[in-house]
């Protein structure tokens, strides 16, 4: 019984560029490195989905694409809005406790006028 091995990363991406670059077929480079042919086009397979991630992540020339860039931005945009939304409300509710009489929308205290307005309004 063989023991098993272990290739690295690095070791991984030489021998499919050997078959990608160098154009060898995939039985010489299977041959050369004693690996069946599944592992290869497996390892073939893994290598193109982290390779399309890497460039939906970063873009063509290896940095962050214009878009995640602008999404960023976006994102910090819409938090500063928040605050300021946050910040007005907590003022708004502040001069409603400030300058609303306590009574003017209860409606044991006859609907929607306080007491002093309530006597006003009778003949």
């Amino acid at each position: 019984m063989s023991k098993r091995r272990h290739f690295s990363g690095q070791d991984k991406v030489k021998i499919l560029r050997e078959h990608l670059e160098e154009g060898k077929q995939v039985s010489e480079v299977c041959e050369k490195y004693d690996i069946h042919p599944n592992l290869f086009y497996k390892w073939k397979k893994d290598f193109f989905e982290s390779a399309a991630s890497y460039f939906e992540k970063h873009g063509s020339n290896g940095t962050k694409s214009a878009e995640t860039k602008r999404l960023k931005a976006l994102e910090a945009k819409v938090s500063s809005q928040h605050m300021v939304i946050s910040e007005i409300t907590a003022e708004n509710i502040e001069l409603r406790k400030k300058y609303f009489n306590v009574y003017t929308y209860l409606p044991s205290h006859g609907g929607c006028y306080g007491e002093s307005e309530r006597q006003l309004d009778s003949p």
